[in-house]
């Protein structure tokens, strides 16, 4: 079985990644990283190294872990009375994770976002013409382990 199939970029890499982000220090499976193949994170020819051969991404490291742990576990699980959802979201943002993105967006109240679509027209096709399908789905976010919130997310066929 090839290697490349199963976890896409990151199977030159070795199985246990050490990251570092923002100066705060993880490691994860490659697997963990390339969970969303659509996120930034599934690519790594876009990380540098710090001086330690360490992954690095300039970004705030103590973020980095919850978004970490959604990719671990596939929802969001924020700590009781979490303040910093905002941040959050910017950083879901940034690294193209749209599942977390919409996590975020429905504890904060805000409405959902369409995954957007990896499209591939021919030249002289109009993408605004072809009618658009779409597959509403649940995603749930747990607070504390004590509730779960659930609502619509909308996704792209």
């Amino acid at each position: 079985m090839s290697l490349k199939g199963r976890h896409g970029p990151w199977s030159n890499c070795g199985h246990v990644l050490a990251l570092n982000v923002g100066g705060h220090f993880y490691s994860t499976t490659r697997a963990t990283l390339g969970r969303y193949r659509d996120s930034w994170l599934a690519e790594p020819f876009r990380l540098l190294k710090d001086e330690l051969g360490r992954f690095f991404i300039d970004r705030d490291g103590k973020i980095f872990r919850h978004v970490l742990n959604f990719l671990r576990l596939g929802e969001l699980v924020l700590p009781e009375g979490f303040k910093e959802l905002g941040l959050l979201e910017k950083e879901a943002e940034f690294y193209q994770i749209h599942e977390l993105i919409n996590a975020v967006r429905i504890m904060m109240g805000k409405p959902t976002i369409a995954k957007p679509e990896r499209a591939a027209y021919n030249v002289g096709h109009d993408p605004l013409s072809q009618p658009k399908v779409f597959n509403i789905k649940s995603t749930c976010v747990t607070i504390a382990a004590k509730s779960k919130s659930c609502g619509p997310v909308l996704n792209h066929l």
